[in-house]
């Protein structure tokens, strides 16, 4: 066991050294978050003090020479830093940890310089737990994101290096390239009396939202892990900050009468490109990094400036995706979307099945059209496309067929739940997938819808807008947000109104 000054109980001392990964972006890194102090400040100082506790071999920062340069002035002399030459490549932080771990330091405390929520007595207690039983790598499991460090043997990474590569770098990094070859490794958890994994919550000035949520946890004034963790688990403004997942219905127009969803063919309102393109400028302004998707109760093909559409969306910035049939795209506008979709947004066809009578049933005329749309997708941009079947009676016993059939060819393949849009539909389900428990719905969490007309409904399950939050084209974003608010808290009381109680989407996530 290890006590407060780093030593072990068995009288060996500690060799840890305390690590900080520095992103490569730091766009929200540097906004305020407490007392004029932004979140790299917060974290150097947890840091700091966390390395006193521990006793350990001190402090480094891990990053690119531009990512070091943007946090300089915040690194005290007397921490050490090591440079990536990629920061795109999982390998390169891998070889950069090797070199932090050289100078003497057997233990690895690994954090991200923009989390300032680390909680010191969690991270003690990791550092305990990875000692006991000297293992290769510690972690927290049940907490959100931010919120605990990782906990790494130095002789790890030799292994963990030959499963890496030079591609894939992301905040998981770790612990995807553990799962790789899990049983290769000595793992040990701390879990969470609280399961707080589903709110997607997560503690780093990496985004607006994420950053709103470390301002409002630091606000509670919390210092007790304990109090940390109750507030997280029932306070609506920390779990519901700004929206993550942004539909956007471009037009009412469809390809298809589906019989498994309730829009009709008939309404072709379409919501005007120029419009369109001050929707995401006002999108980004509001909800910067919040992705938008295409396709909400309408075939996206069928908008008469759908290339303008497209080149709006690609100079946004925004990630985004189009979900589509996979009928109705003219050949100038595939390439438009090659131009435009494939580079920083990805597209979704909705499929269902590979048998043509399947297909008629599910989705009537199309079959030839949408699957050479997919396997021209699927050619043109293999890592950026998804096929999507939904499971339905009708098609369970041809799922397994269709998924093989496509994995191996395409990004990912999609088998989406049956959705009776809150009891609109008859229920058609194959499988009872909601939770025990009900909780909070993650669309009211997490999602904003906005139609052709500028009708902002409570949710997607809310067709006929007898909810509606308000008009994205007459009222500012951050009003209409604030007015899902007060139903939000609701949930997580567990009172649900309106045409809630008989929706069974409430577990499902989009982003």
């Amino acid at each position: 066991m290890v006590d407060s000054t780093g030593v072990d109980t068995n009288g060996e001392s500690m060799a840890v050294r305390i690590v900080n990964i520095v992103p490569e972006l730091l766009n929200f890194a540097f906004e305020t978050i407490s007392n004029g102090r932004n979140a790299v400040q917060i974290a150097v100082d947890r840091s700091t003090r966390l390395a006193m506790r521990l006793g350990a071999e001190g402090c480094a920062v891990v990053g690119t020479s531009s990512a070091l340069e943007c946090v300089s002035r915040a690194i005290p002399p007397d921490w050490t830093s090591f440079e990536v030459e990629d920061a795109r490549s999982s390998a390169a932080y891998l070889r950069a940890l090797q070199r932090v771990g050289d100078e003497n330091a057997d233990t690895l405390v690994v954090s991200w310089i923009d989390q300032p929520c680390v909680q010191e007595e969690l991270a003690l207690g990791l550092v305990d737990l990875h000692r006991e039983w000297w293992c290769d790598y510690t972690f927290a499991d049940g907490y959100p994101q931010g919120l605990a460090p990782e906990i790494l043997r130095h002789e790890a990474l030799g292994a963990l290096l030959v499963l890496s590569d030079e591609s894939g770098f992301a905040r998981g990094f770790l612990f995807e390239t553990i799962q790789k070859d899990i049983n290769a490794f000595d793992i040990e958890t701390e879990v969470s009396d609280v399961d707080l994994r589903a709110l997607r919550v997560v503690l780093a000035a990496d985004s607006r939202r994420n950053l709103e949520a470390c301002r409002r946890l630091i606000a509670t004034g919390n210092r007790e892990l304990g109090d940390v963790v109750a507030a997280i688990g029932r306070d609506g403004s920390i779990q519901r900050t700004l929206p993550a997942w942004i539909d956007v219905q471009i037009t009412a127009a469809l390809s298809q009468d589906v019989s498994y969803e309730p829009w009709s063919r008939g309404d072709g309102t379409e919501m005007p490109a120029a419009a369109f393109r001050d929707l995401l400028n006002r999108i980004k302004s509001f909800a910067p990094g919040a992705t938008v998707s295409l396709g909400a109760g309408g075939e996206p093909a069928l908008h008469s400036e759908i290339g303008t559409v497209l080149s709006a969306l690609h100079e946004s910035g925004l990630p985004f995706y189009i979900e589509t049939s996979g009928v109705g795209w003219s050949d100038d506008d595939r390439t438009r979307l090659q131009e435009f979709a494939f580079v920083n947004g990805k597209v979704i066809v909705f499929l269902d099945a590979d048998d043509p009578h399947i297909y008629h049933a599910l989705r009537g005329e199309g079959f030839e059209e949408a699957h050479q749309f997919a396997e021209w997708a699927v050619t043109v941009a293999p890592d950026r496309t998804y096929v999507q079947a939904t499971r339905l009676p009708e098609s369970e016993e041809h799922l397994r067929s269709f998924y093989h059939s496509w994995k191996d060819r395409c990004a990912g393949v999609i088998i989406e739940k049956y959705n009776s849009f809150a009891g609109r539909l008859p229920d058609r389900k194959v499988a009872e997938l909601a939770p025990i428990h009900r909780h909070a719905c993650r669309h009211l969490q997490r999602d904003m819808v906005i139609l052709a007309d500028g009708t902002v409904p409570k949710c997607m399950q809310d067709i006929d807008a007898s909810e509606a939050r308000g008009n994205a084209f007459h009222q500012e974003l951050e009003t209409i947000w604030e007015n899902g608010s007060t139903e939000y808290v609701h949930q997580i009381s567990g009172d649900y109104g309106g045409i809630c109680p008989g929706c069974d989407e409430y577990y499902t996530v989009n982003a």
